[in-house]
């Protein structure tokens, strides 16, 4: 079934976001839903469907929970090769699954978005 326009949008700008977020640091699943106006768990959603080949690509393990919980619900390899990924890029992880030092590491989108209807594209404003 192909997917609404409405969330070719959201997903538009949850990778836009996303993929600008540094090496090191974090965001979280809220402050991208509050640049695409949905909530933070249609961009959980979003990360946690991304084709094998979008995940290669996009550092989708750099946006965490609330003041960076790492959601280990089904304690799944996704979730340990989160953490993984995260040790690698320098990223404390603490022994109850948080982002160690969130408030440092805590990286806003500083670049609000818009969705241009006539080409299909999100544009970064300013």
């Amino acid at each position: 079934m192909p997917k609404s326009s409405a969330f070719i949008q959201i997903k538009a700008g949850t990778i836009e976001i996303t993929s600008n977020i540094p090496v090191g640091y974090v965001t979280t699943y809220g402050a991208i839903g509050e640049h695409v106006n949905v909530m933070g768990r249609h961009v959980a959603y979003i990360l946690t469907t991304l084709s094998p080949a979008e995940k290669l690509e996009l550092p989708w393990y750099r946006v965490v929970a609330d003041r960076g919980a790492i959601s280990l619900g089904k304690l799944n390899t996704r979730h340990h090769s989160q953490i993984e990924y995260l040790q690698q890029e320098g990223v404390e992880i603490t022994d109850k699954n948080y982002v160690s030092d969130f408030d440092r590491l805590f990286c806003h989108p500083k670049q609000p978005v818009t969705w241009d209807r006539s080409t299909y594209r999100y544009l970064k404003e300013g």
